[in-house]
């Protein structure tokens, strides 16, 4: 699972372009992409959780990986 908070300099558009570009690359490994605003983080902490904690239940309890292989595919 990765949880990106996002800040304001990730609503430029080519900001925005780069996080869709790394959120596909994780995906595509195998890995759950959730995004917050960080005011949906102080403002909404509650609502945050909930939404984090609905994916955990959902995510399967074995690795995506074998072991070692994410390492050489980062490196690759």
């Amino acid at each position: 699972l990765v949880i990106e908070v996002d800040g304001s300099q990730h609503r430029d558009p080519v900001a925005g372009e780069r996080d869709n570009i790394r959120d596909d690359y994780l995906r595509h490994q195998g890995l759950t992409v959730l995004r917050f605003d960080d005011r949906q983080v102080l403002r909404e902490t509650e609502g945050v959780m909930e939404s984090v904690s609905s994916v955990v239940r959902q995510i399967p309890l074995h690795p995506p990986f074998s072991k070692g292989e994410a390492k050489r595919q980062c490196l690759t």
